[in-house]
């Protein structure tokens, strides 16, 4: 097995030998990979060590031999605005249909633009990734009333050609036991990985940022849904084992693919109750998934760390209910949702002088706060476990300085009793439901800067966030498979902030790379109680002006594979 070597640089002699000849259970495996694939000032994780262009993974999968049906693209403005979409407003849902399913994928997934400098060209999307990689599929289990086949289909979602490949079929009489009980037209979505095509530029690293790019595709769906008037739900203990045979997803090898949950696509006031995987009988269609690299490298710790996730226990969901629902304060943006969802970008840098209004500050927070009615967070069971560290520069009427935005009730004070003596922990004036408070006031833009492995955007921005997560509080809960469900929360809230940023006038930008243990040392924390998952920036944007940009559909001709 390939967590041996994984095992033997673990950090922490509190760790116990597995039996011999036995692996070391889940939870320890969870472990000894976040430690491991922590950057530290002195070294950074391990990585490809430089980059082999000629095997860049293609940024598209494709499924040769599928047959594919051609999706109409909507129109550039939908009709939800996006403060009505944000603060979870009731909508009446739209039929099922290929057209539901176009606008869906369109405000989710899809290509937004084509850049070009020179002969490159490349796209972006809706969904955010890690180095614009993009290790996120997105699969649809419909039913025939979708009108996209005459029995219930798999299908996979093409983004480049804005398409479904359909993948197998499965009997009408399996798919109505499974649904019975269930919304008429609902369905099923099932994200995967695929971490090569992560690792092929950040190694060791790279599963951490194929969760994050989970969860900030689980709230795009999740939001683009509700724009519709559906909502997504997590499946509880699904099994997907028949599914993975069915679609033909390559579960071993440097390419594999990895469903990672399944999601309950239904409309959105009515019932919950979730289907029965189980009852469907699935014929394979026999496609093959195209090749994404002609070379690879393995990274055994990403090996360990999945296998460890496959076989850990399913613990029961923890018990908690969401926070009531916040009343936000109304945004000055009256864009539609898809207009602010399809301009999303990432920052490349930032101009060290723009200052953030207060009220826009005010209202990302309570933007980013999880509630029962919050289509961002649909997908991820409450309580939650990730909280910001806010790092602020230039927010009008806010003394700069390091704070902290509890997204829990009691976080606060769980986090303080870990933490220097010295902080202040000063609660500030804020809207109701927003739980703010000053650790320090002075400026932090050089340490900004230097936690994120010297990045300045850090820095320079309105301010940046690291997100301080309940990982041992996790664990307690959920053992091992609480972890990629802290990074996936992690990633939900980072695409809450894109969004409010852009409806803001501004931009933001995640930040994977960042010295781990230096945010927890700048706290003062000895343990790993509470660890730093992911790191963010936001504020006004430098643009490049020698790029080019060029509209989503159709694809450019020349565009790379």
């Amino acid at each position: 097995m390939p967590w041996s070597d994984l095992w033997r640089r673990r950090a922490g002699a509190e760790d116990r030998e597995p039996a011999a000849g036995a692996p070391p259970a889940p939870l320890e495996i969870a472990r000894a990979y976040h430690r491991v694939s922590k950057h530290h000032t002195h070294r950074y994780a391990d990585g490809p060590g430089w980059l082999d262009w000629a095997n860049q993974p293609a940024p598209f999968r494709t499924w040769l031999g599928a047959p594919r049906v051609a999706l109409q693209v909507p129109s550039s403005d939908g009709a939800a605005r996006y403060d009505e979409v944000l603060r979870g407003a009731a909508r009446e849902p739209s039929a099922p249909s290929a057209a539901l399913a176009s606008e869906l994928c369109f405000d989710s997934l899809a290509v937004t633009a084509w850049k070009q400098a020179g002969d490159a060209r490349w796209a972006l999307r809706a969904n955010p990734s890690s180095g614009n990689l993009h290790p996120t599929e997105l699969y649809l289990a419909l039913g025939p009333e979708w009108g996209l086949a005459d029995e219930p289909a798999l299908w996979h979602y093409a983004p480049r050609e804005h398409a479904l490949e359909r993948l197998a079929t499965c009997t009408r009489e399996s798919w109505r036991r499974a649904f019975d009980g269930c919304a008429p037209g609902s369905a099923l979505l099932v994200p995967t990985s695929i971490p090569w095509r992560e690792a092929w530029k950040y190694g060791l690293r790279a599963w951490r940022y194929c969760q994050h790019d989970l969860g900030h595709a689980l709230a795009a769906l999740g939001l683009a849904a509700h724009a519709q008037g559906w909502r997504v739900d997590e499946l509880a203990e699904a099994e997907l084992a028949p599914l993975t045979v069915a679609a033909g997803w390559p579960a071993r090898g440097p390419e594999r693919e990895l469903p990672d949950l399944a999601l309950v696509l239904a409309p959105g006031a009515s019932s919950r109750a979730q289907p029965r995987l189980a009852e469907l009988e699935w014929r394979a269609g026999g496609a093959r998934p195209n090749e994404l690299s002609a070379e690879h490298v393995d990274w055994e710790a990403i090996d360990a760390l999945e296998e460890a996730l496959a076989r850990a226990p399913r613990a029961s969901a923890e018990r908690a209910e969401h926070a009531p629902a916040l009343v936000l304060a109304s945004s000055p943006c009256t864009r539609s949702f898809r207009a602010v969802a399809r301009t999303r970008r990432s920052a490349v840098d930032m101009d060290g002088r723009t200052a953030l209004a207060r009220a826009a500050f005010e209202r990302m927070l309570a933007a980013a706060l999880p509630h029962a009615a919050h289509p961002a967070f649909a997908a991820l069971a409450p309580p939650p476990r990730a909280h910001l560290l806010l790092f602020v520069h230039r927010v009008d009427g806010l003394a700069p300085g390091l704070y902290f935005c509890a997204r829990r009730s009691g976080a606060a004070g769980d986090l303080r009793a870990r933490c220097r003596p010295e902080f202040e922990w000063a609660r500030v004036d804020a809207p109701s439901g927003i739980e703010l408070y000053r650790l320090h006031a002075g400026d932090m833009r050089g340490v900004a800067a230097a936690l994120s492995c010297q990045q300045a955007l850090a820095g320079n921005g309105a301010f940046s966030a690291g997100m301080l997560c309940e990982l041992e509080a996790g664990f307690a809960s959920l053992g091992a498979r609480a972890y990629p469900r802290l990074f996936r929360e992690c990633g939900a809230l980072g695409q809450v902030l894109y969004l409010e940023a852009e409806a803001a006038g501004v931009r933001a930008t995640g930040i994977g790379c960042f010295f781990d243990d230096g945010v927890h040392a700048l706290l003062g924390m000895r343990d790993e109680a509470w660890q730093s998952l992911y790191h963010f920036a936001v504020g006004a944007a430098i643009d490049d002006a020698r790029l080019t940009t060029l509209p989503a559909y159709p694809t450019p001709e020349g565009a790379a594979d």
